[in-house]
Parts: C-alpha cells; structure tokens; sequence
C-alpha cells in the first residue's frame, strides 16, 4: 500500500512538473507580438498609426475576415495618420470603392461603396451599433 502512495505521489509530481515545464518553456503572444515589432522597420516613434483591429462580417468584407491588426497607410491614395484624416479619405472613393492600402499584407483591401452603404443599417441593427460614426 506504502509503495503504490509514493508511486503515485512521483506520478503526480513528474505530470505536474512536465506540465510547468511546458508552460514556461513557450513563449506568450505578448512576447511574439513585442519580437514581431522589434524586427519591422519602425517608423518615427511621433508618428502616428491607425489600425485596422477587426473586421464586422457582412457581404462586403467577404474574403477580409482573417485581416486584422494591419497597419492603415492610406485610404483612396491619401495617407492616413489619424481616424479624422481615415473618415475625409473615404469621402473621395476610387472607381466606386474604397481602397485601403496596408504596411502589411494584404498590400491593399477594397470595398464596393454602394455595397457598403446597401448593407450599412443591416450592420447598425445586427451588431447593436448606436451610430456607424463617432468622431469628434
């Protein structure tokens, strides 16, 4: 009885120790993501980004559901540096869409403007939005 609690015991203890062991020796997403960041060429550190962090599921962003956390460079041939110059860039579409141009790949999305003004109040009532625009 005496050796079946200690083997046991060391059972425990090797699981236990195998499972730490695993744990500690691969990296957190917090250190991949600050290792991503030191080998990018990073622009000056005043200037500003604009990121797009997610994409909302409708027919018009079908194929950029896996595009997330890209750097914005520009929006219809303007860089963008803020969420205001964003909002005036997309005044002034390209041929019908908007084209963002990314740091990252995909070098550049588009979205068919009169697809996304069709499906703009499905979006608003589907994802419970109070506006589709809230910049001072």
């Amino acid at each position: 009885m005496n050796r079946v609690l200690r083997w046991s015991l060391m059972v425990v203890l090797f699981f236990t120790g195998c499972v730490a062991f695993a744990q500690s020796s691969s990296p957190s997403l917090g250190d991949y993501a600050r290792a991503v960041k030191k080998t990018k060429n990073a622009p000056a550190s005043d200037q500003k980004k604009v990121y797009d962090n997610d994409n909302l599921p409708a027919n018009s962003t079908i194929g950029y559901d896996d595009f997330s956390y890209l750097v914005v460079t520009k929006v219809n041939g303007k860089e963008v540096h803020s969420l205001g110059e964003l909002a005036a860039a997309v005044k002034t579409p390209i041929n019908g869409f908007d084209v963002i141009e990314t740091a990252d790949d995909p070098k550049q999305l588009e979205l068919d403007i009169a697809q996304v003004a069709a499906e703009a109040g499905a979006l608003q009532k589907n994802y419970g939005l109070p506006a589709l625009q809230r910049l001072p």
